[in-house]
């Protein structure tokens, strides 16, 4: 009874917060920037780590400079995911820029399924806007780890839902591939690290091992589902984002 309280409370703020125009949100993300990154200090040893890893080759100065812009994207993105609680499907369109969307049309149209890998870049929570783009595939879903707390997880849930997408718990993965295996469907699945080609070699994520896209791409095509490297880059004027589906990185 407390959660749901909680939810309601906090789902009616957000969508009064989501009312209101794009600058003045970027306008609070600027303030929450001051906040979380000179204040709170969120996670900054853990980023800070993560650079110093990632670029050994740069200065400490050099560092510093893309960990702020990191905290700003950051912030950027909170403001941007409530904003999903009022933005409509036409707004959305004017803001999500997708090349290459009619290859998922022509792939889905014998019923397999379909593998959208993306990193942790740009804006993912708007990323469910690419279904807005092809009209082919019957269910989208989008696999994510849910949150330890219960509101938090019921908040997102409902973001997420925005573009009709079913939201799969990791731990459900594959049993849900399994039980729509044979229907025209495509997931969305988030990568780490954000890699724009398939590469055929095994990749590092700050300085520790992960999984290739490659090697998933050749279990993919084992299973019949067709595999893409969906890439996303935020443009120079906030707000707006571009996503690439390269045709050399289907696969059968």
């Amino acid at each position: 009874m407390n959660n749901r309280f909680l939810y309601n409370l906090l789902i009616s703020l957000l969508r009064f917060w989501a009312f209101l125009p794009f600058g003045i949100l970027y306008f609070i993300s600027d303030g929450m920037y001051l906040i979380v990154y000179h204040i709170v200090r969120y996670r900054r040893k853990t980023v800070r780590d993560n650079l110093r890893n990632s670029f050994p080759e740069k200065s400490n100065r050099e560092r510093k400079k893309i960990e702020r812009k990191f905290y700003r994207h950051f912030c950027d993105c909170i403001v941007e995911t409530i904003k999903l609680l009022h933005l409509t499907d036409k707004g959305m369109n004017k803001r999500i820029n997708v090349t290459n969307a009619n290859l998922i049309d022509q792939l889905a149209k014998d019923g397999a399924p379909i593998i959208l890998y993306l990193g942790h870049y740009g804006n993912w929570e708007w990323t469910p806007a690419v279904t807005l783009h092809y009209t082919h595939p019957t269910l989208s879903g989008q696999i994510y780890r849910p949150l330890h707390n219960c509101t938090m997880e019921q908040v997102m849930l409902t973001i997420r839902s925005r573009f009709h997408t079913l939201s799969i718990p990791q731990k459900s993965a594959f049993r849900t591939l399994l039980r729509t295996g044979r229907q025209t469907v495509s997931y969305r699945l988030r990568s780490r690290p954000a890699s724009q080609q398939w590469q055929p070699v095994s990749l590092d994520s700050f300085s520790k091992p992960r999984n290739s896209l490659q090697h998933r791409r050749r279990r993919n095509r084992k299973k019949n589902r067709r595999s893409f490297c969906l890439s996303g880059n935020r443009e120079k004027e906030k707000g707006i984002l571009s996503n690439d589906i390269p045709p050399d990185t289907t696969s059968r």
